[in-house]
């Protein structure tokens, strides 16, 4: 229920004439009064100024303890911040006086006066009835007669102040107002709502008397601490909203908080409320927070030091107030205590609180609400929580039990707090540790039994990985055998025609055939595998620069056609009981191993099969990595490194060999060529999470990969060859391959993984298969149990 006392007289902003309506009390502390106390009476000499500084910035070394990093201890966040719906609020610019009083009803049409509950010196509050809504309410009457005509209308203009201030401050901790009335001999009434319930300070007085009486330790007073911050956190969001609306209200104490019946709060006596003006601060507040310049008024127990000093009146000196009070509801102590107002004012300028220790229990409170009392006290005002809101949201992560930002936790806080917070899983973690304690001891126990019959089982799982391994390694080096024999039957062979010239003149397809410059070969159809038109029945013929194909060299390479076919028909085993038709059937739609069959000569000239539009006007078979490899060692049969082919810009390898005539003269160099991605798809098998194989030169770079799909990093501009890729574990190969080792083992991303390798050595590389060892176990396991 509303209170009227000598305090309810308006905003000392707006009337300093009214400040002699609030008598000074030197000895009550505790009543709202105008202060005639100057600073200077009470400024601190130079050893207390010291010693306040040392104590400041004791505090702030403290309160700066920094948080520890991103781990997961780290509090979470309050949902509320995110989903409760956005605040729309207004300021309130300014508050015009009455200007007629015939504007407003009168008090006797709406509501039935009834007996007094409170008088002062301005005012009357009483009961009252609204006759038109049919409910109990309370009216507030400004008193009049008492003083001339000049502090009349001062107090007046206050009167109608304060309401219109109150109106429109509309939430629920702030009692509403139903109206403003006129009454007999011009008096003003203000209607408001009846609450039912105690005054803050009631409450706790009525606490201590309960635990002086009965003791302390037959009640919850945790509990009931709990109790009191929540209550004060909707005081908290009730002044946040006030200073939103740009009213600051000066003279908050336990007094003038209402606590209903119901748990409902309300912030009351809005009489010295103030309106902030943007722009004035001081020169130490750091910020553009708003501000108000004030005489000196308010319950000496509670005003905050900047206003003592007769600094601005801003949002920071409502929150020292709440502090003071937090301090109270916590210990149930006086924050600030002094037999007179001056010295009270000088405890508060000198920062000498009380103990923070409970009024009644032995136990230390909170460390995190001492953290919290001290930065909404902190000096200067700047250093406080920034909004009342700031403060509500510490003390709700108080009641969580969560981190609050006036006391960071340290790591060993956060352990703490963590394991009081999930005492549960704190319970089950220590549980399973003695658990686990306890069945290590029978565990070692049981794998010493299994350990012998798990290294027999690996050597025989190692073993048929590695012969398995072998035949497809002698599987492998059959098909590159194979096109090593065919290749050195060919260079032989074209050392022959060069040497004697030719019985028969065959039929030649030149490039200018296959673009349409001439008839091109009746089977020139477009292969799927190629992905473009070749024949199977002729090859091409491209001269090099300043050569006919008349030539007589032309000529006897040219009849080496029927044996270029032969060797792409017979090339493959997919091949083995076909028809020939069959045969070129699959090669045009599928591929073969083999792509390329050719011969450059020394003189610039190629004759290549299948044969198709597959060179262009600046092709010189002298530069390509296949010839210049062949070159390196001319007795000798080798191995090209990958590159792009110039015409299909597949990845291929090339195996060459220099062709010489029967007087030892080198004429040029025959070579096939060998899909990379056909061999992928005919001898390895398809890549999974378990296994992989590759084909890795001594080097450790990969020449073959089962998840190789016809992409590298780059050419080589110089030896326009493909740049290889490191095989990933090269150093451990290089190791195993110095060592003659068949097996090693490597880790990756945590999973184990086997690997076994086998020297290809028609081609100087190494097969290795990579098998993650669950995946083998699993194998083995199953084959073992057949």
């Amino acid at each position: 229920m509303p209170k009227a006392d000598n305090k309810n007289r308006g905003n000392q902003d707006r009337d300093p004439g009214y400040t002699a309506r609030m008598p000074f009390s030197p000895e009550n502390v505790e009543v709202t009064q105008k202060i005639d106390i100057k600073y200077s009476d009470i400024a601190l000499d130079k050893n207390a100024k010291q010693e306040l500084a040392e104590k400041i910035k004791e505090k702030q070394a403290v309160s700066s303890s920094s948080l520890l990093g991103k781990s997961i201890f780290n509090r979470k966040r309050l949902i509320d911040d995110y989903v409760k719906s956005a605040s729309i609020v207004d300021a309130i610019s300014s508050v015009p006086p009455l200007r007629d009083k015939l504007e407003l009803q009168d008090i006797d049409s709406n509501y039935e006066l009834k007996s007094e509950l409170a008088s002062g010196a301005q005012g009357v509050i009483r009961n009252a009835f609204d006759k038109s809504l049919q409910r109990d309410v309370v009216v507030k009457s400004l008193k009049t007669g008492e003083d001339d005509g000049e502090h009349a209308a001062r107090d007046e203009n206050l009167f109608v102040s304060e309401a219109r201030i109150m109106a429109q401050l509309d939430h629920p901790s702030i009692i509403p107002l139903y109206g403003l009335h006129s009454g007999p001999e011009n008096g003003l009434h203000l209607a408001m709502k009846h609450i039912h319930g105690k005054t803050l300070q009631a409450y706790l007085d009525d606490v201590v008397t309960l635990y002086e009486r009965e003791g302390v330790g037959n009640f919850d007073e945790e509990r009931s601490i709990a109790n009191r911050i929540e209550y004060l956190i909707k005081v908290c969001e009730a002044i946040d909203y006030a200073h939103c609306k740009g009213v600051i209200h000066r003279d908050l104490k336990p007094e003038n908080i209402m606590i209903g019946n119901y748990g409902e709060v309300y912030v009351m006596d809005w009489g010295l409320a103030c309106l902030t003006r943007c722009g004035e601060k001081k020169a130490d507040d750091g910020d553009d927070a708003p501000y108000c310049k004030c005489e000196l008024v308010g319950t000496p127990c509670y005003i905050a030091p900047e206003i003592i000093r007769g600094g601005l009146c801003s949002p920071q000196s409502d929150i020292f107030s709440l502090g003071l009070i937090l301090f109270e509801i916590v210990t149930l102590n006086k924050a600030v205590t002094g037999e007179t107002v001056k010295e009270a004012l000088t405890n508060i300028i000198n920062s000498n609180y009380q103990p923070f220790r409970h009024r009644f229990l032995k136990t230390p409170l909170s460390p995190d609400l001492k953290a919290i009392i001290a930065k909404a006290t902190r000096e200067p005002a700047s250093r406080r929580y920034k909004t009342a809101n700031d403060m509500a949201g510490d003390l709700k992560l108080y009641l969580m039990r969560e981190e609050t930002s006036a006391r960071p936790d340290n790591a060993l806080r956060k352990c703490v707090r963590a394991m009081v917070n999930h005492k549960m899983i704190t319970s089950v973690v220590v549980l399973s540790i003695l658990l686990c304690l306890a069945g290590i001891s029978i565990f070692s126990l049981y794998s010493q039994n299994i350990l012998i019959k798990e290294q027999k089982a690996k050597e025989s799982m190692l073993a048929g990985l590695q012969y398995e391994v072998s035949v497809k390694a002698n599987d492998m080096e059959g098909i590159f055998s194979f096109f090593k024999s065919k290749l050195a039957n060919l260079s032989y062979q074209a050392g022959n025609v060069l040497s004697y010239k030719p019985v028969f003149t065959p039929r030649i397809y030149a490039i200018e055939n296959y673009i349409g410059i001439s008839g091109f070969p009746p089977d020139y159809i477009h292969s799927p595998a190629y992905k473009q038109k070749i024949s199977l029945d002729f090859g091409v013929f491209r001269t090099g620069p300043g050569i006919k194909l008349t030539d007589e060299t032309c000529k006897r390479i040219a009849t080496l056609q029927p044996m270029l076919k032969h060797i792409m028909l017979k090339s493959d085993r997919l091949f083995h009981g076909k028809s020939t038709r069959e045969i070129k059937d699959i090669i045009i739609r599928d591929g073969a191993t083999l792509s390329w069959v050719y011969v450059g000569l020394k003189n610039g000239s190629i004759l290549c099969y299948p044969g198709g539009d597959i060179y262009d006007k600046d092709y010189d078979p002298r530069k390509r990595p296949w010839y210049r490899k062949a070159l390196t060692q001319k007795n000798s049969l080798l191995w090209s490194e990958p590159y792009k082919d110039a015409f299909s810009s597949e990845i291929v390898m090339s195996c060459s060999q220099c062709v010489y005539n029967k007087r030892g003269e080198f004429q040029g160099v025959a070579a096939m060529d060998v899909s990379l991605d056909y061999i992928r798809k005919r001898v390895f098998e398809n890549k999974t999470e378990h296994f992989k194989e590759y084909l890795v030169n001594k080097e450790g770079k990969i020449i073959l990969a089962s998840g190789f799909e016809g992409k590298r990093a780059g050419t080589d501009k110089k030896s326009q060859t493909l740049i290889l890729e490191d095989f990933p574990f090269k150093n451990k190969f290089i190791h195993a391959m110095k060592q003659n080792l068949a097996l090693f083992e490597a880790k990756e991303y945590g999973r184990k993984y086997i690997f076994s390798l086998n020297e290809i050595p028609s081609m100087g590389y190494y097969y290795i298969f990579q098998v993650s060892e669950e995946k083998l176990r699993r194998h083995w396991e199953k084959n073992a149990s057949k």
